[in-house]
């Protein structure tokens, strides 16, 4: 859509439906071994990566004038209210088993079980399994 339309858009229904509370969706950057597919992140602050305080220095170096600028970036932007922080934080998680389907297993526990699995199998061909008939390769390594 646009951030400016969306702003834009966004400010006339805040005034217009007054929403006890508004919510934003977006992609996340996140720990690959603690974040997965489908998790629900809530943001304590967002921020515009290239919005912020522009610096510019000038040094004199013999007969020539060097001049760099530098971005100081303002990562306050936009700040949860510490109230909702706590709801959040304390929010019930009891109901999370009536909608919550299994996680399916990383792309990294995936490859590391396979990996050891075919180095037992690599090392000791008569007592290990091929990885491929693995008893455990459906549920371990489905991908």
């Amino acid at each position: 859509m646009g951030e400016n339309y969306t702003n834009n858009l966004v400010t006339r229904l805040i005034s217009e439906l007054k929403p006890r509370c508004l919510a934003m969706t977006g992609v996340c950057a996140g720990n690959k071994k603690k974040t997965f597919l489908g998790d629900v992140i809530v943001a304590n602050r967002v921020f515009k990566f290239d919005y912020g305080k522009l610096v510019t220095h000038y040094e004199s170096i013999g007969d020539k004038q060097i001049f760099t600028e530098e971005i100081f970036h303002d990562i306050r932007t936009y700040n949860l209210k510490r109230q909702w922080e706590f709801i959040i934080q304390e929010f019930p998680q009891d109901w999370l088993n009536t909608i919550q389907t299994p996680r399916p297993k990383s792309d990294y526990h995936q490859e590391r079980w396979l990996l050891h699995k075919l180095y037992d199998f690599k090392q000791q061909p008569y007592k290990y399994s091929r990885p491929d008939q693995h008893p455990e390769r459906p549920t371990e390594c489905p991908d």
